[in-house]
């Protein structure tokens, strides 16, 4: 695994654990665990934009159908 994938994966991971944390109801671990840099406009950007490319993705058809 590349560095940029590494550090994708260390943020989703943190991300999980913030997201354990404060469904216990522990709401300063959980803003410990995401850190000061967190930025949530950008997770939903992200999530948004893989789940266009998935669908683009997956109605993908020969150029007959466009």
């Amino acid at each position: 695994m590349n560095k940029k994938k590494q550090e994708v994966m260390k943020r989703g991971i943190q991300l999980g654990e913030a997201v354990y944390e404060y469904a216990k109801g522990d709401y300063k671990q959980a803003l410990e665990l995401l850190g000061s840099d967190f930025n949530a406009f950008n997770l939903v950007t992200r999530s948004l934009e893989h789940q266009m490319n998935r669908l683009m993705s997956s109605t993908k058809c020969g150029a007959s159908c466009c």
